[in-house]
């Protein structure tokens, strides 16, 4: 009667452990679950952080349409409006002066010598492309930041940005010190002041001759060396004279530029890239190559009240900036990107 009874607790005893075993599997089952269900999590949080980045350069690109929009006010409703200053023709002169109403400081006049412009030498008028005038709205300089002009001569946007912003403090650079001298009585005629210093945009010292720290940048302009082919309507000559090899060369210093710059420019900060070419690998092919191997770097939307300027000009779904060809709009031939640091 011993022996059954044995061979029963024996197989009760089996049973047992074949629960235990079933039970530890299951365990393994719900740890591998767990484990499957962290990576998920952790995926997760990446596809968040992503989304997170997304969302604040959006929220830097509103910021700069903002901003835009802001200096786009300020002048319309300042004293210095194109409107205001219309006043001061005669009727004779009127004639021959329009008023362009896409931009709220600009006029169109017949060829002029600017010294019968009137206030000219006083500083009151300025004479720029219409489309080289959407340089400082688009940066949209505010008092008290800082400001880099990397290649400045012959001074026409340093002094615009320092009109919208005479609160901000400029830095104006041009490699060229004679040029640079033009930009120095530009500044003169229009009565503003910045620090002015030759030397090569791409190879800035770490501080200035006033020991001014040339980095963590607000905003830089970069309105960079091209083939200058949106300017053919004022010069014929450029589609005989330029080379294959200008184009190399061009796209070369744009591109050592645009990499020397970046790093001096401080996260949240904006690079306007500018060109007055209409050649793809100038504009649109220089800045998508410049996207690939800069991940921190992304193009701002164009500001709505601007659309009208040119066209888009995209790749792979991705906005790389806006062309406007040389007589559109009655304007050159100008490339703009603005570029925001994330």
């Amino acid at each position: 009667a011993t022996r059954p009874i044995s061979l029963a607790e024996q197989a009760t005893r089996q049973m047992s452990l074949a629960e235990q075993a079933t039970r530890q599997m299951s365990l393994a089952e719900q740890a591998t679950r767990q484990m499957s269900l962290a990576e998920q999590a952790t995926r997760q949080l990446s596809l968040a952080e992503q989304a997170t980045r997304q969302m604040s350069l959006a929220e830097q690109a509103t910021r700069q349409m903002s901003l835009a929009e802001q200096a786009t006010r300020q002048m319309s409703q300042s004293g210095g409006s194109a409107a205001h200053y219309w006043q001061r023709f005669d009727d004779e002169q009127s004639d021959s002066v329009q008023l362009f109403s896409r931009l709220p400081q600009a006029l169109v006049t017949r060829s002029t010598p600017v010294s019968e412009l009137p206030g000219f030498s006083d500083g009151d008028v300025s004479v720029q492309d219409g489309a080289a005038q959407l340089a400082a709205l688009l940066l949209a300089p505010q008092a008290g930041e800082f400001i880099l002009d990397a290649c400045a001569a012959p001074g026409g946007k340093t002094a615009h940005l320092l009109d919208l912003a005479p609160g901000a403090k400029v830095i104006a650079v041009d490699s060229d010190a004679t040029r640079l001298k033009r930009v120095q009585e530009t500044l003169d005629r229009v009565d503003a002041q910045c620090e002015l210093l030759a030397c090569d945009a791409g190879a800035l010292p770490e501080f200035s001759p006033t020991n001014t720290r040339l980095d963590a940048f607000d905003a830089i302009l970069l309105d960079a060396p091209c083939t200058a082919t949106g300017v053919l309507r004022r010069h014929p000559d450029i589609a005989w004279l330029r080379r294959a090899s200008d184009v190399e060369q061009t796209c070369a210093q744009q591109r050592r530029l645009l990499d020397a710059l970046w790093p001096r420019l401080k996260r949240g900060g904006r690079l306007l890239y500018v060109t007055c070419s209409v050649l793809p690998a100038e504009n649109s092919g220089q800045m998508a190559a410049f996207l690939a191997r800069t991940p921190d770097a992304e193009v701002a939307p164009f500001p709505k009240e601007l659309d009208w300027f040119g066209f888009a000009l995209s790749q792979d779904g991705q906005y790389l900036g806006q062309q406007n060809l040389p007589g559109q709009n009655g304007m050159d031939g100008f490339f703009y990107a603005l570029v925001i640091k994330s």
